[in-house]
């Protein structure tokens, strides 16, 4: 039975938790259950943010064409659209490296193709967004742990990521109590 008071500012998207918290894990930190307070930065609170870096292709039709975009050789749209300037933004990618093909076939039944590679991982973050929790507090089930030396002593755990372009993100991650510390990062 877990007991909370939750408080959100969905504006900030942060939320600030006091009471039993589970201080997630990141790479070779431990989910620990406390009793304490939690800090974080909650994307699920604005369900529209795009948080993630998406591929876009810029591109002129000169005549009203038919655009069908391609990923890895599958399609993913297709579009009839009129003469101007397009940007396509946000299209999907797969984890790993993506051959993205434009395919233009104009009026007259002239195809272009403009081809660009990108890499992307679903754990990346859009340049200049972070994401970050913060867990100060005491074990709330002692039992379940190995480890007697923490249950009395007060830990700390968190975790910053930022997004530094649209291929790179830094995470930095801690847990640690008086006797004992645990650091890594990500990039």
């Amino acid at each position: 039975d877990r007991n909370t008071l939750t408080y959100d500012k969905p504006d900030k998207l942060n939320r600030y938790i006091l009471g039993d918290i589970s201080s997630g894990s990141r790479n070779f930190q431990e989910n620990l259950e406390l009793q304490g307070i939690r800090i974080s930065k909650e994307f699920f609170m604005d369900p529209e943010m795009q948080i993630r870096p998406q591929a876009n292709e810029t591109f002129r039709l000169e005549t009203d064409s038919e655009v069908e975009v391609c990923i890895n050789n599958l399609l993913q749209q297709r579009f009839y659209l009129k003469r101007g300037i397009y940007s396509l933004q946000d299209i999907g990618l797969y984890n790993g490296e993506n051959n993205i093909l434009v395919k233009i076939k104009d009026e007259f039944g002239n195809i272009t193709e403009k081809t660009s590679r990108q890499f992307y991982d679903s754990l990346l973050l859009k340049p200049d967004l972070s994401l970050y929790a913060i867990n100060v507090g005491y074990l709330s089930n002692k039992e379940a742990y190995i480890n007697e030396e923490l249950e009395d002593q007060l830990i700390l755990s968190g975790y910053y990521q930022r997004g530094l372009t649209k291929t790179v993100s830094l995470s930095l991650d801690a847990q640690a109590s008086p006797d004992s510390y645990l650091l890594g990062s990500e990039l």
